[in-house]
């Protein structure tokens, strides 16, 4: 066993533009994941394999994933409820994202999710694989040492392992500017953990008609 982190939203949201300041591991063998999720059939994905990223020839991929099926798929079990309305596309960044800090977004539309770096576009999946419900927004860095995805081993002689050394992914900050789902209120929650600005837990900075905060210096 090894450790990991996930942070998740306590509401939900349905609809909005969600960002994330991130520098990515440069230790391969793990899995950087920016995302919103409600269940196995209902997915936004940005997801860093760290073991994919090539700093001697420049190549730094990133997984885009977007999954959606009808409610009778779910019942089906996830496997086949995968394979039913989703939508993946692999792009390669500009720059080296386990350098420094970088920005990024995704859009959730009723009708398309469009996929930022940097505020420049990298993907637009639309159709039948955007999702149909609220859910929740998360970011997470894990790995399992599975050959199929978090993927690396300490030697060609072994099994695949997680890395043997410390990995580390740092986020800066994730802002989330959406239309909220009904379980619970979030206006309720925000207002009864913003009694008192000092006490543990309590969520009060939501600046007014401050557009800077929720987009950065970049659209």
């Amino acid at each position: 066993m090894i450790s990991s982190a996930e942070v998740e939203t306590r509401s939900s949201q349905y609809y909005g533009t969600f960002r994330a300041g991130i520098k990515i591991t440069d230790v391969p063998g793990t899995c950087t994941s920016f995302f919103w999720y409600m269940n196995d059939t209902q997915e936004i994905d940005v997801e860093f394999l760290s073991s994919q990223f090539g700093k001697d020839n420049g190549t730094f991929p990133v997984s885009l994933v977007l999954r959606a099926s009808t409610p009778g798929a779910a019942s089906a079990g996830p496997d086949r409820a995968r394979k039913t309305g989703s939508a993946f596309k692999k792009v390669h960044l500009p720059f080296d994202p386990t350098a420094d800090f970088h920005e990024y977004r995704f859009d959730f539309l009723p009708d398309e999710v469009l996929f930022y770096a940097d505020a420049t576009l990298l993907a637009e999946m639309n159709q039948t694989s955007v999702p149909l419900g609220p859910g929740r927004l998360h970011i997470s860095h894990w790995s399992n040492g599975n050959v199929g995805w978090s993927s690396s081993s300490h030697s060609p002689q072994l099994p695949p392992a997680p890395p043997a050394t410390d990995a580390i992914t740092t986020v800066s900050y994730v802002k989330a500017y959406f239309n909220a789902s009904a379980e619970p209120s979030p206006d309720d929650d925000r207002q009864a953990r913003c009694r008192d600005p000092a006490a543990a837990s309590a969520v009060c900075a939501i600046p007014v008609n401050s557009p800077g905060f929720f987009f950065g210096r970049r659209r």
